[in-house]
């Protein structure tokens, strides 16, 4: 049985001030078969951040329960499972994060789509949105929990069945073993988010994110960090611009998993050469096309210079 999991939260930095604020979980079985599904608003105990991305608002959030309040629920549908997520490496970091502040470890390691889908060799793409578009798998609008689960669950079907017909072996976690946790009490609790339209359109570059192609990766630096990285920056592009904050959550967070300043410097100077290539792939670049990526290129420490020859160079002789 696996269980699939996405969370939506109030920024980028895991363990530090930033928390859960919605979480789905759905399980399936070893024949690909959704068994059942769950999710929930979490109340983060702060003022809820991150808005424009998730589309959930602090008021959304009163009367919603803790993560003290779900961790019960949460773990009676984990444990005896195989954990999965799209970039495990961040949702994992949130999940085991809150367990701890509750004083529990989250033993066990995690599948992650987006490792299988470089492993089977799907790189051209990385987002969840994007993997699915590119693979031919249902994906409705993103930034939902629960949305985003089912779309992952989908996905972990279409990969786990490549495998088979290309007889490639997928390394398998052991399930999770949760009887240590079974102090802890279900409280059966649950708010969910309430309907709403978009209310913001996504930048000019939003609708290239899904183009771009797998960033190189720089000498020493681990292709699998890497890779999950870059799926972070896809994924903040897909809604807005990333404003200086949360570039430097991102760089935290790339620190905690082993990549230097160095490495980061040539990723992001990789990331916004693709940017480039793919915007002008039509022959013209947009004035809030040329804005965003001058802007962009700020917030992740690209010289603008760099940027604007790179542009030129770019234009049609």
């Amino acid at each position: 049985m696996f269980a699939v999991i996405d969370v939506e939260t109030t920024g980028l930095r895991p363990g530090g001030r930033d928390r859960v604020v919605e979480l789905a979980v759905i399980r399936v079985g070893d024949d690909g078969e959704i068994v059942d599904e769950w999710s929930t608003l979490v109340d983060p105990g702060c003022a809820v951040r991150g808005t424009r991305i998730h589309g959930i608002y602090t008021r959304d959030v009163h009367g919603a329960p803790t993560f003290a309040d779900v961790a019960g629920d949460l773990a009676g549908r984990l444990d005896g499972t195989v954990l999965v997520a799209h970039n495990a490496r961040f949702d994992s970091a949130f999940v085991e994060s809150e367990y701890r502040r509750l004083g529990h470890d989250l033993p066990g390691s995690w599948l992650c789509t987006l490792d299988l889908v470089e492993r089977l060799g799907f790189s051209a793409c990385r987002s969840l949105q994007a993997c699915c578009a590119n693979l031919g798998v249902a994906h409705e609008d993103g930034h939902a929990a629960l949305v985003d689960a089912r779309a992952t669950a989908c996905l972990l079907t279409f990969l786990v069945a490549a495998a088979y017909e290309r007889e490639s072996t997928i390394p398998m976690p052991l399930p999770l073993d949760l009887s240590g946790l079974d102090a802890i009490a279900p409280s059966g609790r649950q708010l969910h988010r309430p309907t709403r339209g978009k209310e913001r359109a996504a930048p000019a570059l939003a609708r290239v994110a899904a183009d771009l192609p797998v960033a190189s990766v720089p000498t020493g630096a681990d292709p699998a960090a890497v890779l999950a990285y870059t799926e972070l920056l896809d994924r903040v592009l897909e809604d807005r611009m990333i404003v200086p904050e949360e570039a430097m959550a991102l760089c935290q967070l790339a620190g905690s998993w082993g990549l230097s300043v160095d490495h980061l410097r040539a990723i992001h100077r990789s990331y916004m050469g693709a940017l480039v290539d793919v915007a002008m792939a039509d022959g013209r670049l947009s004035r809030d096309e040329h804005d965003d990526l001058v802007l962009f290129a700020a917030t992740l420490g690209v010289d603008r210079q760099v940027i604007l020859d790179d542009i030129a160079r770019a234009l049609p002789s």
